[in-house]
Order: C-alpha cells, then structure tokens, then sequence
C-alpha cells in the first residue's frame, strides 16, 4: 500500500497457486498435475476528485495446466488390447492424453462517486474485459486450422452504467440505474433498474 495524500491510496497485489488433485469434468476424468494460477492487481483510491470519489483497479489473471492430462485417455493408451496394436510409451500416451488450459484475461474498472449534500448520491463507472483462453484443441475449438496456425478464441466484454440515490424522503431510499453492456459473441444489452426501498425503524427491547 502507498498513500501520497490524504484521502489516497495504491495498493497491489499478486499470487500464485499450484495444485495437484483429480479432477471431475463435462471433459470426463482429468488428473491435474503441476496446474499453476497466480494474479496481479493494481487499484487506486482518489479521493476530492471534481468534488467525488474516484476508484479504479486493473487485474490480470492466468492458468497454466502443467502436466495435467485425461485419465480415460491415458489408461486406454497404455492397456493393451486383443488384436490391437502395443500400448503406448508414457510420452506418447501422455501426447495423446494431455489437457491444455493456458488462459489469461485482463479486468479493468472506473468508477466515480459523488453526492451533493446528505440525499442525493450518484455512482458512474465502466468496465473492459478480454479473455482468451487456450487449450491447443484439448477441450476448445482452437485448434490448428487449415492455414497450419491455431485459431485463437477471443473474449471481449465492456459495460457502463450510471446510478442516482435520492434520500429526501425519511426512512426511504429511490434508486435510479441504467446500464449499457457489449460482447463480442452476443448482442449489446441496456438494462435499466428502478427501485424504492423503505426502510423500518427497529426499537430494541433492553
């Protein structure tokens, strides 16, 4: 954490995760094997900016399978069968049988808050995503195509919404929230949200 001024903040993080367990999946049965995850996050709080708030983060994450292999595959490879050919070696059973997950995506997001005295609060942000994972034709669709090379799979997202608080009313909240998401495989959606909240005094029996 860093703090250059008062009412501001940096702060960043990072992990990593290996893992060795069975695994079962729509995929079928996988022996995950030296499977590796780790993280980086950056964020930053800015307080008196134009009069609000101001918070954004960026994150990127990744995966990487190791060893990790189908166990169905890997036992069909190496059993010997009547009239069938010798089973495999080890590395070329493990060739067939291996399981490819080398993803990463990157996380970004804006947000500003601000409020004009003590009833009206309003919150503004965006986001943007990107995916892309990998699996070399083990479980997704990218594969090497016909020009020799893999047909990578690619995952975009991005959204912005704008919501109002008003609390002029006691003991009742009015919220207002619109928000407009795209993505790259599906259609771009707006969804707006209107609510009233009452909120009930509780008085407490001592």
């Amino acid at each position: 954490y860093w703090y250059p001024a008062t009412g501001r903040s940096i702060a960043f993080s990072s992990g990593l995760q290996e893992s060795n367990y069975i695994n079962v999946s729509v995929a079928g049965r996988i022996q995950v094997k030296d499977w590796r995850n780790h993280y980086q996050q950056l964020r930053a709080q800015l307080g008196n900016v134009l009069g609000g708030s101001l918070f954004l983060q960026g994150n990127y994450t990744a995966n990487d399978a190791g060893n990790s292999y189908y166990l169905d595959n890997m036992a069909r490879a190496k059993q010997r069968q009547p009239g069938a050919q010798p089973p495999l070696d080890y590395a070329r059973a493990m060739a067939g049988a291996r399981f490819v997950d080398e993803g990463d995506r990157f996380d970004t997001e804006l947000q500003y808050t601000t409020h004009r005295g003590t009833q009206h609060f309003v919150t503004a942000g965006a986001m943007w995503r990107l995916a892309r994972p990998y699996s070399g034709g083990t479980y997704l669709t990218d594969s090497v195509n016909a020009t020799g090379t893999d047909a990578p799979v690619r995952i975009r997202e991005t959204g912005a919404y704008i919501g109002y608080d008003n609390l002029s009313i006691r003991n009742v909240r009015l919220t207002l929230v619109g928000r407009y998401d795209t993505h790259s495989d599906l259609e771009s959606r707006v969804s707006p949200k209107a609510s009233v909240s009452v909120m009930t005094p509780i008085q407490i029996m001592t």
